[in-house]
């Protein structure tokens, strides 16, 4: 939940996780405890990160995945990676916020842009996409539901569907006994800071299965503090 303002972080704001048991790092760029998002705590990115938040991976989550988070992009100007997997030139999972105009995925592009691949040298997709036009200073949850047993990924705004597709393959979110495929937060990579994103992003959650269109509105219902759909 990145709520922490000491100490290490795992997958869940007690420091506990079914998915993990390796503490994470933090990079030194990155600004903890700030106050704002849906739980009142979050992650400010400054868009320089050499070291962004990592942890490695216990747990292999393929196949059928979501990933969440909530953000706050702060700069017009930006290639903003949310949550990356990919390391050294490897092929598994990313997810950008593309305020634009941007200088680096294809133009005046604006909205989520993900990668999907299987981890040892394939691509499912390059182009899974959303278009959207985000505001600054301003929350938004973000959600990807992919499906590699149906071949199809839907990406959700605010719990609306903005963009979807299909691919052929098995994805790969992590991957157990990996040391370089590590979940990153707020950069591409552990040690770099391309795509580095600017902002604040909290809520960062892993799901090992396909999420229904009715739970990924009520994951946002239950943020904003509204009644949830039955599912």
């Amino acid at each position: 939940k990145l709520s922490e303002t000491t100490g290490v972080f795992q997958n869940s704001g007690t420091d506990t996780s079914t998915l993990s048991s390796f503490p994470g790092t933090r990079g030194v760029s990155t600004t903890t405890g700030i106050p704002g998002d849906i739980n009142g705590k979050a992650f400010t990115m400054n868009g320089s990160i050499f070291a962004p938040p990592s942890e490695s991976a216990a747990a292999t989550i393929s196949n059928n995945f979501t990933v969440e988070a909530w953000v706050d992009p702060t700069s017009a100007s930006q290639d903003g990676m949310v949550v990356s997997s990919r390391a050294s030139g490897g092929t598994a999972f990313d997810m950008q916020v593309l305020v634009g105009p941007t200088t680096g995925y294809s133009g005046n592009f604006t909205g989520i842009h993900s990668d999907i691949g299987n981890n040892t040298g394939q691509w499912m997709t390059l182009s899974a996409d959303a278009p959207f036009t985000f505001s600054l200073n301003t929350w938004y949850q973000i959600m990807e539901v992919v499906n590699g047993s149906a071949g199809t990924y839907q990406i959700y705004i605010n719990g609306v569907l903005h963009g979807s597709g299909t691919f052929s393959g098995t994805p790969v979110l992590t991957q157990a006994g990996t040391p370089s495929l590590y979940a990153t937060i707020g950069a591409l990579e552990p040690l770099s800071a391309y795509a580095a994103f600017t902002g604040n992003i909290s809520e960062v959650s892993f799901y090992s299965t396909a999420l229904s269109p009715c739970l990924v509105l009520a994951h946002y219902d239950a943020g904003i503090g509204v009644a949830q759909p039955a599912c």
